[in-house]
């Protein structure tokens, strides 16, 4: 199952801002991420950018709830082989 992670831009100084929102061990967290690009003329890229960044978190999440079922297993099964 994906993480729900969610994204949002942000002006800051001028500079486009990725907002991350998403679910850390039992609280809310948030990540912001520069995307070096001004203000003028790159809302689209700005928006492609945080797609991507979304997209990348998500994954993250993925891979860790894989290697946490994946360590489960194997002490599982470590357990029913010792006995």
């Amino acid at each position: 199952m994906r993480s729900k992670v969610t994204g949002s831009l942000h002006l800051k100084n001028g500079i486009w801002q990725v907002v991350l929102n998403f679910r850390g061990d039992s609280e809310r967290k948030q990540k912001w991420i520069s995307t070096h690009l001004p203000k003028r003329g790159n809302k689209r890229k700005a928006e492609a950018f945080m797609r991507q960044a979304i997209l990348e978190q998500e994954e993250k999440f993925e891979l860790m709830s894989c290697d946490i079922l994946f360590i489960c297993l194997a002490i599982t099964v470590f357990v029913v082989v010792k006995y």
